[in-house]
């Protein structure tokens, strides 16, 4: 249930209006916020700064030029202790190459980061910057963490003022925000005891902004820092700000345990990370851009993914840019191609039938079950022939099929399976969810869908090499994924072993399914409470039949359609017409691919009942907001137009 106590919705209000929050404002919002509402408040705060809507990108390269690190930070897998076997420092040719890597992709920076060497002077540092001003004269260099530039002064006899203007002199361009992680001397102490103070970091960046230079702030969190502390830490890069105006971006990212000190720390959930990012924006309100370095396929992804897999009794998950990519790529693994039959329901959004043109294979199409809307073995029958590869399974607007049937027809014959499940998320089929029956399932995450991420899809398999070959066409066909080469340590030139495609799935959409499918069991079990509300209100209007649970399973009501009878007073359209005058939007029911323009021609049998359902039913609001006010409403149309009563109340 939505917190609404007063201090919450005064931080609501002034997040609306633009106005400056106060700690204890933003530490409400962390603690009890809702995610989506500050999702779209840090929307409109974003668009106020960038009302262009515009999201710029530059190609860098992020150069470790050494390991070596007296500073032993208990959140860092990175450093070395000096003359440790694998401490390194990297050559002037050797970092050169690296950046030569960029070049033909436009790269325009280099981040330059490392660990605390204690033999490295500002002469080897001056050395390095006019090296690099010689040979890349049209490349900015990021450089220098505030403690990488403490630790020099203090290793050189210099102020952090005197280190700051030689390396400008020698070629620094700006300076990055790391060695931020949290500004907070007790999160400090305990996660970096020899590193940078608060104040100190704070005041590199403000001697460098006071000689006209520009920063970044950056925050590690999800560690041992409370949700006050968070909210200390952007109130110390607000007033900096609010001193010179010199950083041009916040980054912020979670903390990742695996192979340092602290690798008991659990893995912050990506709700958390959302709502940080989302407060982070209101509260900066003086920085105006927020900086994120890896926005396609990383972490995220992955955890989507397992998270998936584990939620419908999968092997493996591999997320993908929508379900009809699914589709192709699974026809693709499976080998169906020209001279292939594929049986596919015409009463299905188009994309069905496609799959199977997109690899070259004939869709066939065959009629459905008049109460499911779905193939049945007795329509799926009386269309395969010897050249039959494949039948896709639709589970119509979530109720599900009955898949073991059609495994029974099609598994001996040596046709493969394919489920449908654009719609089915959260649907069962004799008690277990849909996702775990068959070797190849795809899902979408279209924003009508029951969970979303804008747009997107999964397909899960019982096969591991048929995920990591999905993997690799859903990237161009690469021998390694993009987040594979940026985490690599050495050079890595990667190749294209197949015709791929750009079906990927970003960071960004996977965070956002992360939390919906949390959400899930809720937003299913209301889907279900309003659906059987419309039964409730719609019982004895004489004829309609009303999407209903199989015998076999429950549906999880992604849609509830309606299909009028033959005798109905209205029109299927005169009904919809009916609904919209009062204010109601309603749609058609399910399409009929073979009655479409891009069929036109297209072989097919009778298909007398996908041809009855496709004229004579319609779709009914169905949302998981919906209020019972709003069922009574649509309800009282439908009721109206066939001339029955109102119900009581």
């Amino acid at each position: 249930m939505r917190d609404t106590s007063p201090l919450l919705e005064r931080a609501y209000e002034k997040a609306a209006a633009g106005e400056r929050l106060v700690p204890e404002e933003g530490a409400a919002l962390l603690e009890h916020g809702d995610l989506h509402l500050l999702g779209a408040l840090a929307h409109r705060r974003r668009m106020a700064l960038h009302p262009e809507p515009v999201v710029t990108y530059i190609v860098e390269r992020n150069v470790n030029y050494t390991n070596a690190c007296v500073t032993y930070c208990r959140f860092c897998a990175f450093y070395r202790r000096p003359g440790h076997a694998e401490a390194y420092v990297l050559t002037h040719d050797q970092i050169a190459r690296k950046i030569d890597e960029i070049l033909p992709h436009g790269g325009i920076q280099v981040l330059l980061q490392g660990g605390h060497h204690p033999d490295l002077g500002i002469e080897w540092y001056e050395d390095l910057l006019r090296f690099l001003a010689r040979a890349y004269p049209t490349v900015n260099v990021h450089g220098f963490s505030a403690p990488e530039i403490e630790h020099v002064a203090g290793v050189s006899g210099l102020t952090v003022e005197e280190t700051i203007r030689r390396l400008r002199a020698a070629g620094l361009g700006t300076i990055p925000g790391a060695g931020g992680e949290m500004l907070v001397d007790r999160v400090r102490n305990e996660i970096a005891p020899l590193k940078t103070t608060t104040e100190a970091w704070l005041d590199v960046h403000r001697t460098a902004h006071r000689l006209g230079m520009r920063t970044t702030a950056t925050m590690m969190f999800g560690h041992v820092e409370t949700l006050a502390e968070r909210i200390e830490h952007l109130e110390r890069v607000r007033a900096l700000q609010d001193e010179h105006g010199g950083f041009t971006a916040f980054i912020l990212w979670t903390f990742q345990p695996d192979h340092t000190a602290m690798w008991r720390v659990p893995r912050l959930e990506s709700h958390a990370y959302l709502k940080t990012t989302a407060v982070a924006r209101l509260y900066l309100d003086n920085v105006a851009n927020l900086q994120a370095s890896w926005v396609t396929q990383g972490p995220r992804v992955a955890e989507f993914e397992a998270t998936f897999a584990a939620r419908v009794g999968a092997g493996h998950a591999v997320a993908l840019s929508s379900c009809t990519t699914a589709l192709h790529l699974a026809l693709v693994v499976l080998g169906v191609g020209p001279g292939d039959e594929v049986v596919v329901p015409s009463l299905s959004f188009i994309a069905t039938a496609n799959a199977a043109r997109y690899v070259g294979a004939t869709p066939v199409f065959a009629d459905v079950d008049e109460y499911t809307q779905n193939l049945s073995p007795k329509t799926v029958e009386q269309v395969v022939t010897a050249a039959t590869r494949a039948v896709i399974l639709v589970h119509q607007a979530g109720v599900p099929a009955d898949i073991g049937a059609i495994h029974r027809l099609c598994d001996g014959r040596g046709v493969a399976v394919v489920e449908d499940a654009a719609c089915a998320i959260g649907a069962m089929y004799e008690g277990d969810p849909i996702g775990s029956h068959s070797e190849l399932v795809a899902f979408s995450f279209h924003p009508r869908t029951v969970i979303t991420t804008g747009e997107g899809g999964m397909l899960t398999t019982s096969r591991p090499q048929w995920a990591e070959r999905v993997r690799r066409l859903r990237e161009h066909g690469m021998s390694m994924s993009a987040a594979d080469r940026h985490r690599a340590q050495g050079v890595v030139i990667e190749q294209y072993l197949e015709t791929g495609f750009n079906y990927r799935m970003t960071d960004i959409q996977a965070a956002v399914g992360l939390v919906q499918l949390g959400r899930l069991d809720d937003i299913v079990a209301r889907r279900r409470h309003l659906a059987s509300r419309y039964h409730e209100l719609l019982a004895d209007v004489p004829g309609i039949t009303m999407v209903a649970d199989p015998a076999y399973g429950t549906a999880n009501f992604q849609a509830f359609w309606v299909v009028l009878p033959d005798d109905f007073p209205l029109s299927r359209n005169d009904l919809m017409a009916k609904m919209l005058e009062a204010g109601i939007s309603s749609r058609r029911g399910i399409m009929a691919a073979h009655l479409e323009p891009a069929y036109a021609g297209h072989p097919h049998p009778d298909l007398p009942v996908t041809e009855r359902l496709n004229r004579q039913s319609l779709i009914l609001p169905l949302y998981h907001q919906m209020t019972e006010d709003d069922v009574r409403r649509v309800a009282a149309v439908v009721r109206e137009a066939a001339g029955v009563a109102a119900p009581p109340g």
